[in-house]
């Protein structure tokens, strides 16, 4: 099967949390593309838990870096 999408560096995307992780969150963009949020990603300062922040199925934007 073909993917749909053709993901850039730079695009900013609504993408879905699939998977927390004490090093980053594992987000799905569609059916076929998922990726990692590194917890030195998620926000500006230290982050020490991400599930105090997020839930698996919460929408979060994101921006496609690598």
């Amino acid at each position: 099967m073909e993917r749909q999408e053709n993901y850039r560096i730079g695009d900013v995307l609504n993408g879905t949390v699939t998977g927390i992780q004490s090093y980053g969150l594992f987000i799905k963009l569609d059916s076929h593309c998922h990726g990692l949020v590194h917890i030195s990603e998620v926000d500006h300062g230290y982050v020490t838990n991400l599930e105090e922040r997020f839930s698996i199925g919460d929408q979060v934007k994101v921006k496609i870096i690598d």
